[in-house]
C-alpha cells in the first residue's frame, strides 16, 4: 500500500510537470501564430487599400427635410431644413416664406448654442407660421419677432408648448383689441403681455 500511494504521488507530480510545459508551449505558438495573423491582416488591408479604390458617392439628402429657416450667417444666406444642414439660398418662392434664423455664430461648438439650435429646430412648422425672425444670438435669451413686429423673449429654452401658448395668447389679445409690444415667455406656464 505505502508503494501504492508513492507511485501515484509520482504519476500525479509528473502530470502536473506535463501540463504545464505543454501550456507553455502552446501559449508560444498561439502568441506566435497570432503575430503571423494580425501581420498577414495588415499586408492584407494595406493591398487593398492602395489598389482598390470606392466609387464617389452621391449626396443623400433626407426626403424628410423639409425648408425650415433662412439662416443669416457671416457667410451669407442659406438655407437650413429641419435636420439642420444648410444649402445656398437662391431666389425662390420657398425663401420668402421662412422665417430668419439670425445670431448663428462661426463656432457653433459652444454648448449653450448647440442646444439652442437643436430646440429651435424642434419647433413644429405650424408653430412658426407668426414668426418672423428668430434670433439665437444669446442662448440663454432667445428672441423672436412675430410677423406685426412684437418682440418675443423665450428665454433659454423653447419648445412647441411654448409656441402654442404664444399663438393662444396673441388670439385672445387680438380678440380684446389690447395694445403690446413686447410678450414674456421667460417663465414656465405664464406668458407676459407688456
Amino acid at each position: 500500500m505505502f508503494k501504492r500511494r508513492k507511485y501515484m504521488a509520482r504519476r500525479v507530480n509528473a502530470a502536473g510537470a506535463v501540463a504545464v510545459k505543454n501550456g507553455f508551449k502552446n501559449f508560444v505558438l498561439g502568441g506566435a501564430l497570432i503575430a503571423m495573423l494580425l501581420f498577414a491582416g495588415s499586408r492584407i488591408i494595406h493591398y487593398a487599400a492602395s489598389n482598390f479604390k470606392l466609387p464617389e458617392l452621391p449626396e443623400i439628402s433626407s426626403p424628410f427635410a423639409q425648408p425650415k429657416f433662412l439662416a443669416m450667417t457671416q457667410s451669407g444666406l442659406f438655407i437650413m431644413d429641419s435636420t439642420g444642414s444648410l444649402k445656398p439660398a437662391e431666389d425662390t418662392a420657398e425663401r420668402h416664406n421662412l422665417p430668419v434664423l439670425s445670431g448663428i455664430p462661426a463656432d457653433v461648438k459652444n454648448p449653450g448654442y448647440k442646444k439652442a439650435l437643436k430646440a429651435v429646430l424642434r419647433l413644429s412648422s405650424s408653430g412658426l407660421e407668426n414668426i418672423s425672425e428668430i434670433s439665437v444670438k444669446n442662448p440663454e435669451m432667445i428672441v423672436m419677432i412675430t410677423i406685426d413686429g412684437k418682440k418675443v423673449l423665450a428665454g433659454s429654452d423653447i419648445d412647441n408648448a411654448k409656441m402654442s401658448n404664444l399663438g393662444l395668447v396673441t388670439k385672445k389679445a387680438a380678440e380684446l383689441n389690447k395694445k403690446y409690444s413686447v410678450i414674456d415667455m421667460r417663465y414656465r406656464d405664464r406668458v407676459i403681455i407688456r
